[in-house]
């Protein structure tokens, strides 16, 4: 069964300075969230220096899609390339290169609890995330290009109405997805690619919420 795609966008949803900003039961977007961290302006910045390392990434979608290792080059140059680009998703790539960590910047870690685990996204614009929910409350910070987040209340079933929000979350702002909210994700069309990058609030345990992501 197909979605219902709505167009045009609204974007329904007011900011919250990151000073203000307190985990609740709704969706906040978060202005100002990366005051003082490193707004890598495309893949290629945030990956130069690291770029014969190693991660796991994605290729195609849907019943096509597949798991590869690549290197950080890789998902460079894949930025320019065709849907069959790489996609590196909720990968702890500042676990396993801890100097980008530093990048991040204290007021967007602040955001979310000491043992929150931070997972990157990293690729091509024109990727999508399909409707999902995940079980812990998550802050994404949007580091470079733009995405577009349609958000549902929780619910038994995958939602196929009109989305409770509809926003567009811009470099320099993050977004807080709580527990249980159903939600798809849009990379929009840009040059340099997009980096996002999650802070799960769950971090007892290390393991991430699964998911397939294109």
């Amino acid at each position: 069964k197909k979605r219902r795609v709505v167009e045009p966008l609204v974007d329904s949803m007011e900011a919250v300075a990151a000073r203000d900003f307190r985990p609740g039961l709704a969706p906040q977007r978060i202005r100002d969230a990366l005051c003082d961290s490193t707004l890598w302006p495309s893949v290629a910045a945030l990956v130069k220096g690291f770029e014969d390392r190693h991660v796991p990434a994605e290729r195609g979608q849907g019943a096509d899609r597949r798991q590869e290792v690549v290197t950080l080059g890789a998902l460079r140059d894949g930025v320019h390339c065709d849907a069959d680009a790489p996609y590196v998703a909720q990968h702890r790539l500042f676990d396993q290169i801890p100097e980008l960590r530093d990048g991040l910047g204290a007021a967007f870690l602040d955001l979310a609890p000491r043992d929150a685990v931070a997972a990157i996204w990293a690729g091509p614009g024109g990727t999508a995330t399909p409707a999902h929910y995940d079980p812990v409350d998550n802050v994404v910070g949007q580091f470079c290009g733009s995405k577009r987040w349609r958000l549902w209340r929780p619910s038994s079933g995958e939602p196929t109405g009109t989305p409770d929000y509809d926003v567009v979350v811009a470099p320099g702002d993050a977004l807080f997805v709580p527990r249980g909210w159903w939600h798809r994700v849009d990379s929009l069309p840009c040059a340099g690619g997009a980096v996002s990058v999650s802070l799960w609030f769950d971090g007892e345990s290390g393991e991430l919420p699964a998911f397939s992501n294109r």
